[in-house]
Order: structure tokens, then C-alpha cells, then sequence
């Protein structure tokens, strides 16, 4: 099957531009040619959030999931997502409009203070194959 029909289910040719419009997309995983998840790859959350959020609203409501992949850098010495007990608004909005959040905290990009507190949306990121086949499989 040629990407291109794959491509263009992802495009947002809807609103009536011309030319394709892909949003966030960093990874596209797809079963039988069409588009189920998602993946927006981030090395900082800095202003960038909020960009996976919006791309993931339009995205769900044609029936794709979105994910964000990121390293957890911390702001002050704590956690960019809080924890699931004390949620911060980043893990408040992935809550809400995520289908998960996976971190992996490379010693190249993360200060050893920060210790991302795993659980409910914000995962583990050798944990998105596992969730990518329970949701599409």
C-alpha cells in the first residue's frame, strides 16, 4: 500500500487549504493503512506542550490517539509532570488530552536531582510498545 494514501489521512485537508497540513508528527503508527497513534517526540516541554495538546484535540477527533515522548529535564529540581497524588498542570493537561506520556531520562539531557514520579498517564517509555499493541492490536 503506497504511504501516500496513509499520508493522506493524516493530513488536515478539511479546513480547506490547499496544501498539506501535518501537525506534530513525528512518528505515525498505523494498522491496515490507516493512521491509529500518534507519537510527538519533544526534548523540552518548554513551550512546546501546548502544541502536542492542540495537535491532539484535532487528532482525536478523527480517531487518532496521540502520545508525547519526551525526557522529564525538571523545573527548580522537580519534576516537568509532578506526581499522580500532586499533579502539576503539564500532567493535569496530559490528563486530559493525551493518550500518554513516556519518559526516558538520558543522563545526557536530565539532571540525577530530577525523578519523574511514573504512573497514570506518565509512563515509562519502554511501556509504549506494550500500550501501542493493546490499543491497535
Amino acid at each position: 500500500m503506497p504511504l501516500t494514501s496513509l499520508w493522506g489521512k493524516v493530513d488536515l485537508d478539511e479546513v480547506g487549504d490547499k496544501a498539506p497540513v501535518f501537525g506534530d508528527v513525528d512518528i505515525v503508527v498505523a494498522r491496515d493503512n490507516q493512521p491509529m497513534v500518534i507519537v510527538s517526540c519533544k526534548l523540552s516541554l518548554h513551550n512546546r506542550l501546548t502544541e502536542t495538546l492542540f495537535w491532539s484535540v484535532v487528532y482525536k477527533q478523527v480517531g487518532i490517539r496521540v502520545v508525547l515522548v519526551t525526557p522529564d529535564k525538571g523545573h527548580s529540581g522537580r519534576s516537568e509532570w509532578g506526581s499522580p497524588k500532586r499533579p502539576n498542570k503539564n500532567r493535569q493537561l496530559a490528563r486530559r488530552f493525551l493518550s500518554g506520556v513516556y519518559v526516558e531520562n538520558h543522563p545526557q539531557f536530565c539532571p540525577p536531582t530530577v525523578k519523574t514520579q511514573f504512573g497514570d498517564i506518565v509512563r515509562p517509555l519502554n511501556q509504549l510498545p506494550q500500550d501501542i499493541l493493546r490499543w491497535c492490536f
